[in-house]
């Protein structure tokens, strides 16, 4: 059975908005707390649009990334870097994220499933 309350997702992005038809990258931000009592092991899947990229040099669109420990009624931000490329057009990418959550023994505790909009824009 998945708890939902015992962690709180929120998801932006550092800077707020991506270069269009530019090779650059941007920061997406997870910022995790855990309500619960336990200590967790944190760890989130990303599916990314076509036009982005979670490397610099290849074209990957899916990943787990593993985000650490969280302790007990403590908060944990991390940056996950994204990449855009030539063919990345105005527009806004919708980034489904979804946060796993496991107890000391190995087994899922929570499940968070969020989406981050990521606004691409063209700069003169």
């Amino acid at each position: 059975m998945f708890v939902m309350d015992r962690i709180k997702v929120a998801a932006e992005f550092y800077p707020i908005r991506m270069p269009a038809y530019r090779k650059d990258t941007i920061d997406l931000i997870l910022n995790i707390e855990n309500s619960s009592p336990e200590p967790m092991w944190v760890e989130c899947d990303l599916t990314l649009p076509d036009q982005l990229s979670l490397s610099d040099g290849k074209k990957i669109t899916k990943g787990r990334i593993r985000l650490g420990l969280l302790m007990p009624t403590q908060n944990l931000s991390r940056p996950i870097k994204v990449y855009g490329s030539v063919i990345t057009y105005p527009d806004v990418y919708s980034i489904p994220v979804s946060v796993y959550c496991y107890n000391r023994h190995g087994q899922q505790e929570a499940r968070h499933d969020t989406t981050a909009s990521l606004r691409c824009e063209k700069i003169k």
